[in-house]
């Protein structure tokens, strides 16, 4: 009897979170069935399948173009699974190196990598081991991408793991610009900026926020370079401390915008 009431307060206290009106729509997603049909009024939710082969090589030649080797192709959208965020990975990596990787090389320094990677998502996180499976995938796509990105150019791979010490929505460039790139004589300190998150974007490490003057990247892409550099939780607080105002009223605005960053950033720098 307790366990159902305590179950019934649960659900009025997510009702209580969505907004009421005659017009417009909400979009819930969840990965409980359950939990869904009691936000939905016992309705039945729509249930988003899993990508087909067909969807999955489709967004694959996106990235990297018609190729010849179909059948490497379908074996390696089919060893992703059929995720896109996996697979965009891989395309991306492969469109980088261009000649230097085909997809069947791709296919067989994913299969050498599961190793390092299943020792990667042992670590003691309950978001790394949530999805064993799911999670592997993104990590073994994400490692082979930052070690090319790492060889090739250093400086994007330092802004990526600068960023995995914050909220992983809504980072904004002060944050990650070195304070030299403010002058006008250190345009190009700003335009090497601009570059390296441009080859983030290239490699589907970070999107642009809604916004437009912010940067967002996946939970799993953050985990997996947060788990792997841990060193620069002290370099993300330093960062802040620079670019944070004094606590006068004009300038709660940015406090607003920098506080979940700093409630992070502060958080994961003291258990590191």
């Amino acid at each position: 009897m307790g366990t159902e009431k305590r179950e019934s307060a649960t659900k009025r206290a997510r009702i209580e979170f969505l907004p009421v009106c005659e017009h417009g729509a909400i979009l819930l997603t969840s990965r409980s069935r359950a939990a869904a049909r009691e936000l939905v009024d016992d309705r039945l939710p729509t249930v988003v399948e899993p990508m087909s082969q067909k969807q999955a090589v489709l967004l694959l030649h996106r990235k990297v173009g018609q190729t010849n080797d179909g059948e490497a192709t379908e074996k390696l959208v089919a060893a992703l699974e059929y995720m896109p965020l996996a697979i965009s990975q891989a395309g991306s990596c492969i469109e980088k190196k261009a000649s230097r990787c085909t997809v069947e090389q791709y296919l067989g320094k994913l299969e050498k990598s599961e190793q390092s990677t299943t020792s990667l998502l042992s670590a003691k996180s309950d978001e790394l081991r949530r999805g064993r499976e799911t999670n592997k995938l993104i990590m073994l796509t994400w490692q082979i991408s930052f070690e090319h990105m790492y060889e090739n150019r250093r400086s994007a791979a330092d802004l990526l793991s600068l960023m995995s010490f914050y909220d992983h929505q809504g980072i904004p460039a002060m944050l990650l610009r070195h304070p030299e790139s403010d002058s006008a004589s250190n345009s190009s300190v700003d335009d090497a900026f601009e570059d390296d998150v441009d080859v983030l974007r290239d490699f589907s490490f970070i999107s642009v926020a809604p916004s437009g003057s912010a940067f967002e990247m996946h939970r799993l892409v953050q985990l997996a370079t947060r788990r792997q550099h841990d060193q620069w939780a002290e370099h993300s607080v330093r960062r802040l401390d620079a670019v944070l105002p004094d606590a006068e009223y004009e300038a709660w605005s940015t406090c607003r915008l920098l506080y979940p960053h700093a409630k992070v950033a502060l958080s994961l720098s003291s258990t590191n």
